[in-house]
């Protein structure tokens, strides 16, 4: 007879490989969200402060604010008072955009930042040897499967109908 073991909330039997999978999945996530949630308590931000400060560590310039919107997944309203409240502390400026007067970019004030950004740099630095020891093979794969994973449909999320 076939595994007993079923699937959370579907019935269907899980192979080993399947269960496995998910349980390291799920504590990768777990892991994520606790450095995050320590980091940002630490310097008495919000987890989007920390996302915006990381984002604007990483994009090319010129960074608007709807990028911003895009990453942190706020509304234009939202991502407004983020920023308001990032430039008021000091971690961010708005300058116009020379490529476009009406709109403005936003720059991430370094020496405000640098210390917020290092402080988990010893995780970010043991993720990217763990990384590193992919081969470009494996990190495709990788990839695609974490791809596939954050792309799924509103509806495949808990108490979503469609």
């Amino acid at each position: 007879m076939g595994s007993k073991t079923r699937s959370a909330g579907t019935g269907i039997p899980a192979s080993p490989r399947i269960l496995e999978l998910a349980r390291l999945l799920k504590q990768t996530g777990h892991i994520a969200q606790t450095i995050d949630r320590e980091m940002a308590s630490r310097h008495g931000l919000a987890l989007t402060d920390l996302s915006c400060l990381g984002f604007l560590e990483n994009a090319p310039p010129p960074v608007s604010a709807k990028m911003i919107a895009e990453h942190v997944g706020l509304s234009s309203g939202a991502t407004t008072a983020l920023l308001d409240r990032l430039e008021r502390e000091g971690y961010v400026e708005r300058q116009p955009n020379p490529a476009d007067r009406r709109g403005i970019t936003i720059r991430l004030v370094e020496a405000r930042a640098r210390p917020v950004l290092d402080a988990n740099r010893e995780w970010r630095d043991h993720l990217k040897a763990i990384i590193e020891r992919l081969s470009d093979e494996e990190a495709a794969i990788v990839i695609r499967f974490l791809s596939d994973v954050t792309t799924l449909p509103e509806t495949a999320l808990p108490g979503r109908k469609g």
